[in-house]
C-alpha cells in the first residue's frame, strides 16, 4: 500500500506541461493549452489517493508509517496541486 500512494503522489506532484500555439489571425498571439494527459493523470491520482484514504481501516489509520506519508507526502502532494488548480478549474472539481 505504501509503494502505491508513493507512485500516485510521484504522478498528482508532477507539473502539467502546455502547448503553445500562435494565432496567425489575431496578429500572432501565443495561445496555450495544457498538455490533457498530464491534466487527466492529475486529476486520476489525487481521486485514486482520496478513494484510498477513504477505505482505509483502523489499522491504516493508526500506523505510524502511514501517518509520516499522509502528513510528508499527501499534504506536500495536495499543497502542490493547489497552484494547477488555479490554473484550472477541472482538477478540483469534485
Amino acid at each position: 500500500m505504501f509503494a502505491i500512494i508513493t507512485q500516485l503522489v510521484k504522478v498528482c506532484s508532477g507539473d502539467i506541461r502546455k502547448l503553445y500555439s500562435s494565432d496567425g489571425q489575431h496578429g500572432g498571439v501565443v495561445q496555450s493549452r495544457p498538455v490533457l494527459r498530464d491534466l487527466y493523470n492529475k486529476m486520476l491520482s489525487l481521486e485514486l489517493i482520496q478513494h484510498l484514504l477513504k477505505i482505509s481501516g483502523p489499522n491504516f489509520r493508526s500506523n505510524k508509517t502511514y501517518g509520516y506519508v499522509i502528513r510528508r507526502l499527501i499534504v506536500n502532494c495536495v499543497l502542490h496541486t493547489t497552484s494547477h488548480g488555479l490554473n484550472d478549474y477541472r482538477i478540483f472539481r469534485r
